[in-house]
């Protein structure tokens, strides 16, 4: 299933995917393709060097090529999210010719991993540096929960044990 997508020119970088009709709110809109890729990353800059690939896992990603989905885009506020390991659902109502976005953070799990730039998709939530799921502030996550695929949920939970929100623990994800 794709949703009528298209690329086309984007203010957050060069080129975006953008829909052709309107997409509501849960709506599946695609799955990624491409080719899996098993890759684990020794340094900062390594970890760097992918940078339109998606995580599955912390050594198994999804390398979109040429397709449409080498020019997904990253928001801070994104209005889609990928769940399980290749699901694009919409995050709220998107209208027709609005620029599909997610939030890379929640597809990598290298803990060396930084956006090479600083982030600019413009939203008023922006953090400006891009890094790993295991580096987002517990209100990030619970705002994008349950939206968030399982493996990279369960990574972030062990790494911050700090953090527990009550409807993890009533689906038995601590």
């Amino acid at each position: 299933m794709k949703k009528n997508l298209h690329v086309g020119k984007s203010d957050i970088h060069g080129k975006g995917i953008f829909c052709s009709t309107d997409i509501k709110k849960g709506e599946h809109i695609a799955f990624i393709s491409g080719t899996l890729k098993r890759f684990k990353s020794k340094s900062s800059n390594e970890a760097s060097s992918i940078p339109t690939w998606y995580g599955i896992n912390k050594s198994t990603w999804i390398d979109p090529g040429k397709g449409i989905f080498s020019f997904f885009n990253h928001s801070c506020d994104p209005n889609t999210a990928i769940i399980g390991t290749k699901k694009v659902v919409a995050r709220r109502d998107i209208p027709a010719g609005t620029e599909l976005t997610f939030d890379y953070s929640f597809t990598d799990a290298d803990i060396n991993w930084t956006l090479s730039d600083s982030c600019t998709c413009g939203s008023k939530n922006c953090r400006k540096i891009i890094r790993s799921i295991q580096n987002l502030s517990p209100a990030t996550v619970k705002a994008h929960y349950p939206l968030i695929p399982k493996y990279f949920l369960n990574l972030y939970i062990k790494s911050r044990p700090d953090v527990i929100i009550d409807e993890w623990k009533n689906k038995k994800l601590v």
